[in-house]
């Protein structure tokens, strides 16, 4: 199956914060790309559900709040416990989030 992705993803472990119909989640951002993240969430959302994600990028003195659609979803393995994952395309981004994102992986691609 072709790759859909259009830019590289790659491995974090940064904590985050949702709201979807103005209810609250907690879960991790497991990957990142200038594009949008992969979320492990505490439950399943529907392709092109709308979610405001908060999340914090190390060296940057606040959290980003960015805009997100929901792409896919599906369930995490060998957890342990019924978790899943949500692949997250960003919205609407402000050039200066987009630039933080972007310093930020190009930080992850020289270490």
């Amino acid at each position: 199956m072709p790759e859909k992705r259009g830019s590289l993803r790659l491995p974090v472990n940064l904590e985050a914060h949702f709201d979807h119909a103005d209810k609250g989640y907690d879960g991790r951002i497991l990957n990142i790309s200038e594009e949008g993240v992969f979320l492990k969430s505490p439950r399943l959302f529907d392709p092109e559900d709308e979610i405001e994600l908060s999340f914090q990028l190390p060296g940057r003195s606040g959290p980003l709040k960015v805009q997100g659609k929901v792409a896919w979803g599906g369930t995490i393995e060998g957890e342990g416990l019924t978790t899943f994952g949500l692949g997250v395309h960003f919205e609407d981004l402000p050039p200066s989030i987009q630039e933080d994102i972007d310093l930020f992986i190009r930080h992850l691609l020289k270490a």
